[in-house]
């Protein structure tokens, strides 16, 4: 009989990286939410006196995708890239996404398609923007949220942000 492997060849890596050629030193930028600011206080401690890595931040309590108009993180980041060097975004952020997005024509209901759409638009204008410019990006997924209705929300929120953050363009 002959014998037949399930088991799918490996992958070979990617012919290009947008990052580069490893580098000696690397400047990590940690920015999200209120969450982000624990990851980047516990990253910091991490890696205190490792002088190959340095890591800044930018939070913004009750900060998200979902509504702009309070704090705009796709036009802030151009804004942070140009005063920083940034090898690496370590990014947490969706914590306060679990709701309706005002836009001209009035409120997209949280959850729904267009709802779904939009958030993933501005996944996109940021991802595509740090690729831009060289920057690896290391999207860290939301913890569990506690109680049901909100860990329902969060869950929600993550799936999008790993669609997103898993394309290969």
């Amino acid at each position: 009989g002959e014998l037949r492997s399930n088991v799918a060849p490996k992958a070979s890596p990617p012919a290009f990286s947008y990052i580069g050629e490893a580098q000696e030193t690397y400047q990590i930028f940690v920015f999200g939410d209120s969450l982000a600011a624990g990851l980047f206080s516990g990253m910091s401690r991490m890696a205190e006196g490792d002088l190959r890595i340095a890591i800044d931040g930018r939070f913004k309590d009750d900060s998200g995708l979902a509504r702009p108009e309070f704090y705009d993180w796709a036009a802030a980041l151009p804004k942070i890239q140009e005063r920083r060097e940034m090898d690496i975004a370590v990014i947490l952020i969706g914590s306060n996404d679990g709701q309706d997005i005002r836009s001209i024509s009035g409120h997209i209901p949280f959850s729904t398609p267009e709802w779904a759409s939009t958030y993933a638009q501005r996944l996109d204008s940021i991802i595509s923007f740090l690729k831009s410019q060289g920057v690896a990006i290391y999207w860290v997924e939301l913890p569990p949220m506690g109680p049901a209705p909100l860990e329902a929300e969060a869950q929600y929120v993550a799936t999008i942000q790993r669609d997103r953050a898993m394309r290969e363009k």
